[in-house]
């Protein structure tokens, strides 16, 4: 779509133009004094910019979780039990899977629960690329070793 309608040339033509799909919110096209041979185009357009999307993510805290607490919480379970070593060896390796597994989360679930947590997505830069990426991850390390 063409939105300039008035002259923009000396010689009372329109040589330039400002063209722009039919969705594109375009207002305010005033052809102002002549610059040299040709007018100034002054306009609006309204962009919309792209939201950053967020992501609500379930995630497990591991920062919280203690070794050596979820260790012995580990030990007493039937999963280790000494004595029951004769009932687990009877049973299907499904059952010991599932077994493992339910251990497992439960113990998990006790010391390390899950959280909910918002993150942002951010918009890439066309130059922020493996290089750079890889220079930010030495300099932060070299940061944290330098604060202990």
């Amino acid at each position: 779509m063409q939105h300039v309608t008035e002259s923009t040339h000396k010689r009372g033509h329109i040589l330039d133009l400002v063209i722009t799909t039919a969705a594109t919110d375009i207002s305010k096209v005033c052809v102002g004094g002549m610059l040299s041979d040709h007018a100034l185009i002054h306009f609006t357009v309204s962009v919309k910019t792209l939201r950053v999307d967020e992501q609500w993510l379930t995630c497990r805290k591991w920062r919280l979780l203690s070794r050596e607490a979820f260790a012995s919480d580990l030990a007493a379970a039937k999963l280790c039990a000494d004595n029951d070593m004769d009932v687990l060896r009877d049973q299907s390796v499904d059952d010991l899977v599932q077994l493992y597994r339910d251990v497992h989360t439960r113990l998990l679930d006790q010391h390390c629960p899950f959280i909910t947590v918002r993150r942002r997505r951010k918009k890439t830069t066309p130059w922020f690329d493996a290089d750079c990426r890889d220079a930010r991850r030495r300099a932060r390390a070299a940061e944290r070793r330098f604060r202990r």
